[in-house]
């Protein structure tokens, strides 16, 4: 039995280890959606063709993306990654902010995530 959970840790913590990097790039890929909505919506005067560009970002989001940012909630609860993620989550819900138990929950299954982000409707944003 100790075995099976020292081999578990072991490998929990090699794809840890593993995502980390994955982490960082999805952190960044993140902060460049985010920058890029907000200039889509700076220039959001024509909804029809602010939509089609956001749901082209939509494709960006795959679920091997948001199961790696899951690992990571769960094992480190990264600060920066969270609080990387709110403003992002904050558009989604049209609201000013957004907390971190936001973020988990947007984040906890890949197929809500991407479907709210296609039910978005930048006309009705605040």
């Amino acid at each position: 039995m100790k075995d099976y959970y020292t081999n578990t840790f072991t490998t929990l913590k090699e794809d840890l280890q593993a995502n980390r990097a994955g982490a960082d790039k999805a952190e960044v890929v993140l902060r460049k959606e985010e920058e890029t909505l907000n200039a889509v919506r700076a220039d959001a005067g024509d909804s029809v063709k602010c939509k089609n560009d956001c749901n082209n970002y939509v494709e960006d989001v795959s679920e091997s993306l948001v199961k790696n940012i899951n690992r990571i909630f769960l094992s480190d609860q990264p600060g920066l990654l969270i609080s990387g993620i709110e403003p992002f989550v904050a558009i989604l819900r049209n609201k000013m902010d957004a907390e971190s138990v936001d973020v988990e929950l947007f984040f906890k299954k890949h197929s809500s995530l991407v479907a709210k982000m296609k039910r978005m409707e930048m006309r009705d944003m605040n």
